[in-house]
């Protein structure tokens, strides 16, 4: 199964640091975006929220990372949230 969870906090795009790599196996494309179902090289499955330009195609190699905004950060021995 696919992990539905916060699609919202993945992009689809160029790559860079951070990144992992994956092949679409399928696109939703809902007007003002594109839901993509990606398998990444471990065989782990993300869906991730693009905008609606470019087009995604399936058999596409994509770079899927989490958005920085939607990272937080938490102390392990207390669990109390760390400002950025």
């Amino acid at each position: 199964p696919y992990t539905t969870l916060f699609p919202q906090h993945l992009t689809v795009g160029g790559g860079g640091d951070g990144s992992l790599r994956g092949e679409v196996g399928v696109v939703e494309p809902m007007g003002n975006e594109q839901i993509v179902y990606v398998t990444l090289a471990s065989g782990s499955r993300v869906v991730a929220v693009a905008p609606p330009e470019p087009a995604v195609k399936p058999g596409e190699a994509v770079s899927i990372a989490v958005r920085s905004d939607a990272v937080h950060f938490f102390d392990a021995e207390t669990g109390t949230r760390i400002s950025r």
